[in-house]
């Protein structure tokens, strides 16, 4: 069955040589692949666009890679997000990467590392508190976060995230 057949897909359960989204059986070498490692080795077949995630971070992903961070604390292990908060100012480092701001006490800034050491990393950064106060992401020297020297959260449960594409950060989801 072609890949962009309007047929019914079967269940991989299965036992015929049935297509699927990124491959076939076919396509695999014996033995069939056992990890998730081995399956996107076997249906990237070494093409652009198909990235390996590890539990161990690259110092600098490679162009169109992005590395994902399964680390309680930055550097490989459970997929638990390292969760800050913070009452002041804080400078980021690579342990942070979920950071709560209560502003009831004033302003707060919350200042990027630069981006060109932390390309593909991305950082959260909420305001938890209902006060006036603002909360303000500011770039590292003159790195910009979408084009701006900073981003400033308003209210209560809004949220910012960034992440590094090497030069600058960028707001994402």
């Amino acid at each position: 069955m072609p890949r962009n057949s309007n047929s019914n897909v079967a269940l991989p359960s299965d036992a015929d040589n049935t297509d699927y989204v990124l491959g076939t059986r076919s396509d695999w070498s014996d033995p069939e692949p056992q990890t998730v490692q081995q399956a996107l080795e076997a249906i990237g077949g070494g093409h652009a666009g198909v990235t390996l995630i590890s539990g161990v971070e690259p110092t600098v992903p490679a162009t169109g890679q992005m590395w994902l961070d399964t680390s309680a604390t930055g550097s490989a292990g459970s997929g638990i997000l390292t969760v800050n908060t913070v009452t002041a100012d804080l400078t980021l480092t690579t342990s942070h990467r979920f950071i709560r701001c209560d502003a009831s006490a004033g302003p707060i800034v919350v200042t990027l590392p630069a981006a060109a050491s932390n390309a593909g990393r991305k950082y959260c950064v909420k305001k938890i508190d209902s006060s006036a106060n603002s909360v303000t992401i500011d770039g590292n020297a003159s790195d910009t976060i979408d084009g701006d020297a900073t981003a400033v959260i308003v209210s209560q449960y809004e949220e910012v995230s960034v992440v590094s594409d090497g030069s600058n950060w960028d707001i994402g989801s």
